[in-house]
């Protein structure tokens, strides 16, 4: 059977997707006794695929190994002992993170991180309450939305209207399901969402200081998506309401540890006072010390950073010279600058070689007369 699967142009996507399909099967039928036999043979179909011999694994492949090996000599498993490998495997993905970080090549990325959220997501229907399976959802689903889906819908946005809300829609819906999969970790403690969206300022910070350090991340997740699914709908008064409740949190964030996830809180704040006009709560001073801050924590190594200031707080506040400045950093940073988050950064000057194109539409010149 092995030779039989063998794939002679290299263990590729289409090998790793197939053992997705077989992995998913053989999750439904875990729980029947009658089908041992079939998960068996299914088990190690997808392990023959997975570990393809002669080449290097592939990062998706590890987690999948993980998983169906313990499917090959588990006879029966009851719901414990599903839960047991899924957590198992989720020690895979961990190990296999910093390889997905590393890519350098885009199309590669964005393919892996999808198969990577129908993994997790099958995993985490056997494990619901699982923290660490609840918190990768919450991060991937987000980056994945900032990264490609809201990427296609500002490429589009001046050439098929329709086609941009199209994935305008897909990226709220995403960022809503980040949300969710973090509060699944902050319920216990915080509550019905809907409650606490209604409670004052100081009562929420009550609330929050019940969360103990492990949920800090969660909450970051969550104040983040909940925020970017916000900014999308600022149109829409009703979505808008739970962004008092984002501030406080977010703050509770910069409080906890200014550094997280290379000063994530100051870059929400700099997004925040940045990209909207002042009569509804912008402000250009708060949006470029918060900025300014989150590159001197992130040491200029994330790019995503700059590129989100010139297309935030340097277009609302027409700054043209600091929009240049920042986007010419970012396209000119080397591509070793920061091995660790290669793809991050690689998705950052792709989306700032674009904006930087739209200069003379995004600036007025007030000395035009004709303006």
């Amino acid at each position: 059977m092995v030779l039989l699967l063998r794939n002679r142009s290299g263990p590729g996507p289409v090998s790793t997707l197939k053992a997705v399909a077989f992995t998913q099967q053989t999750i439904k039928i875990v729980h029947h006794p009658k089908q041992v036999r079939r998960r068996r043979n299914l088990a190690r179909v997808a392990v023959a695929l997975a570990v393809a011999p002669n080449h290097k694994p592939h990062p998706m492949k590890k987690v999948l190994y993980g998983f169906l090996i313990s499917a090959l000599f588990v006879p029966i498993l009851n719901c414990s002992m599903t839960k047991t490998v899924v957590r198992g495997a989720i020690d895979y993905m961990t190990d296999s993170r910093e390889v997905f970080e590393r890519e350098t090549d885009i199309e590669i990325g964005k393919i892996s991180l999808a198969s990577n959220l129908k993994i997790l997501e099958t995993m985490a229907n056997e494990d619901p309450e699982n923290y660490q399976l609840n918190l990768f959802l919450a991060e991937i689903f987000s980056i994945y939305s900032l990264a490609f889906v809201e990427d296609e819908m500002d490429r589009l946005a001046d050439i098929d209207f329709e086609e941009s809300e199209y994935h305008k829609t897909r990226a709220i819906r995403l960022y809503d399901r980040a949300s969710a999969y973090a509060y699944k970790i902050l319920e216990k403690t915080l509550g019905n969402p809907a409650k606490l969206e209604r409670l004052n300022d100081k009562k929420i910070k009550e609330k929050l200081d019940l969360l103990e350090e492990k949920e800090m991340p969660a909450l970051f997740w969550y104040a983040y998506s909940r925020a970017a699914s916000m900014n999308l709908q600022k149109d829409d008064m009703n979505a808008l309401v739970a962004m008092p409740l984002v501030i406080v949190m977010m703050n509770k964030i910069i409080e906890w540890d200014d550094k997280f996830y290379f000063g994530g809180g100051y870059l929400f704040k700099g997004l925040y006072y940045g990209a909207r006009p002042v009569i509804i709560g912008g402000n250009a001073e708060k949006s470029k010390v918060a900025f300014e801050k989150a590159l001197k924590i992130s040491k200029r190594k994330v790019l995503l950073i700059p590129y989100l200031y010139a297309k935030t707080y340097c277009v609302q506040f027409q700054d043209s010279e600091c929009f240049v400045k920042n986007l010419e950093y970012v396209l000119n940073a080397p591509d070793d600058l920061f091995p660790e988050q290669s793809l991050a950064n690689e998705v950052a000057k792709y989306k700032a070689r674009r904006l930087l194109k739209k200069k003379d539409e995004l600036f007025f010149d007030l000395s035009d007369e004709n303006f």
